[in-house]
């Protein structure tokens, strides 16, 4: 080889060597997010007379692999505020943007999460995260320990709630619970008797309301009843009128409603 042919070689050879590097290197930088979201409020202010709790709210950014690639971010606000993270995010492929709200004791209160987006270096991206309440009886992580939050502006008192009547209890029939039915001989200066009693005392009203008693007869050998508008009614016959079958109904009501059940007598 030619003394010249070689020296040129030598001079090309680091040329070479950097041109090749630079077609290697990639792409690399960061770009400013801004990521807006809302806390919102766990329940009606008109329903919760005491300031909104302080929430704490930690925003975590992972690759498409979903590691970590920033620190996690943490900020503390009052429930029903808008919350605004700006932050450089290394530039690549489906970042995705993960936000936890969690309240002063510890417990998950609402989750959001962004579609993955891919960042360019030096390109400003605006996101807005909507926030989702978790329900109570999801089983959420221990809270991680952060740093001591920023004071807050003190919460606005939320006015007085208007208080709700309670609404009227149904009225319930009286229950007929059944009749108890007991007769004796008894001898008089006319000659032998039979008092037969009929006994619907067991009778009650569900609510504690007074009832009515009433009592007829349906059946069998006229007789008089003592008692007809009592819980206890009473009547007589004449040893000799019987064998004989009588049948009764006692109707109980609250001024309402009734119920009514039946009895029946058998003498022999």
């Amino acid at each position: 080889m030619k003394p010249l042919r070689f020296l040129q070689i030598l001079l090309l050879l680091p040329v070479l060597a950097f041109l090749a590097a630079c077609g290697d290197e990639k792409e690399e930088g960061n770009t400013p997010v801004a990521i807006t979201l809302s806390v919102p409020q766990t329940s009606d202010p008109l329903l919760a007379p005491v300031p909104a709790p302080i929430t704490r709210v930690e925003l975590r950014v992972t690759d498409a692999g979903g590691e970590e690639i920033v620190p996690p971010v943490f900020r503390d606000v009052h429930e029903g505020q808008d919350v605004t993270f700006s932050l450089d995010v290394p530039s690549g492929p489906a970042r995705t943007f993960t936000v936890i709200a969690q309240d002063t004791g510890g417990v998950t209160r609402f989750e959001g999460r962004s579609d993955p987006v891919d960042l360019l270096p030096d390109l400003p991206t605006t996101l807005t995260i909507q926030m989702q309440r978790v329900p109570p009886s999801v089983t959420t992580p221990t809270p991680v320990t952060t740093p001591t939050p920023v004071t807050t502006p003190t919460p606005v008192t939320t006015p007085t709630p208007v208080t709700t009547p309670t609404p009227p209890q149904s009225n319930q029939p009286p229950i007929a619970a059944g009749v108890d039915v007991t007769q004796s001989i008894v001898t008089t200066g006319g000659g032998v008797v039979v008092e037969v009693t009929l006994d619907g005392s067991k009778s009650f009203d569900p609510d504690g309301d007074p009832i009515t008693f009433f009592w007829e007869q349906l059946s069998g050998p006229p007789v008089t009843l003592d008692g007809p508008n009592a819980a206890v009614a009473h009547f007589t016959v004449d040893a000799a009128n019987i064998p004989a079958t009588w049948t009764f109904q006692l109707t109980v009501s609250d001024g309402t409603l009734s119920a009514s059940i039946q009895a029946e007598v058998i003498l022999k």
